[in-house]
């Protein structure tokens, strides 16, 4: 229980720096642990929005739309 915990505290920690993959990860161990754990849902769909946000900015970045790419960061 501890050790899952601390992969939940993981990917929400990865997440608020943006760093999907890690997340990613973080939260794959949770499932590998424990599937029906009633936070891994919440946590997976956030992890969906987070990675929207990274390629919609990454695809403002590409397109040279400095001000969208801005506008993704803060949301």
């Amino acid at each position: 229980m501890v050790v899952l915990q601390g992969y939940l505290r993981m990917a929400k920690c990865y997440l608020a720096l943006g760093d999907v993959s890690a997340a990613n990860t973080a939260l794959q161990k949770v499932s590998e642990l424990e599937p029906n754990n009633p936070s891994l849902g919440a946590e997976k769909e956030t992890l969906s929005v987070v990675q929207k946000l990274v390629d919609n900015a990454a695809k403002c970045y590409e397109k040279g739309d400095y001000r969208q790419v801005s506008d993704h960061c803060r949301s």
